[in-house]
């Protein structure tokens, strides 16, 4: 599967807010998700929270990024709207930064950069007990370029 069409199939499963869909994608469900709100966690345990704590979410990818080096990463640029489950709404632009297995039809590891502070959203890192420690992970830098067609 092409990297591309892993990113759309994602993009379908975020969209339409299926858990068992987004973690299909993933090589494991104990794939390490890193977030600016929930902090560092497993990709099950990320996205059950995120799903329970939005309403309605809508996610536009903006860029698609391609890595430098051999390892297989991608980064995409999306904008983020959604209602949260207390009915507020939030939209803010982020990029979500995915390793990949090495024949690019899985992700491994996805860390997730944006500003919380704009957003209204403050992080939850007491709340949720099933958060992994940083100092337990090995956590690569990343070199990315843009990718003209």
């Amino acid at each position: 599967m092409e990297y591309l069409t892993l990113c759309k199939q994602y993009l379908k499963a975020i969209n339409a807010g299926s858990l068992p869909l987004v973690l299909s994608l993933f090589e494991s469900p104990e794939a390490i998700v890193r977030s600016p709100v929930y902090g560092q966690m497993t990709a099950g345990t990320y996205y059950r929270i995120l799903f329970s704590d939005t309403r309605d979410a809508i996610i536009r990818i903006r860029h698609v990024y391609e890595a430098l080096s051999d390892a297989p990463s991608i980064a995409l640029h999306f904008s983020y709207t959604c209602i949260t489950s207390n009915g507020h709404t939030v939209e803010y632009d982020g990029v979500d930064v995915f390793e990949l297995t090495k024949d690019q039809t899985r992700f491994t590891k996805l860390t997730i950069i944006y500003d919380p502070t704009h957003t209204g959203l403050k992080p939850k890192l007491i709340q949720h007990s099933e958060r992994i420690g940083a100092a337990n992970l090995d956590l690569p830098a990343y070199n990315l370029e843009l990718k003209f067609n």
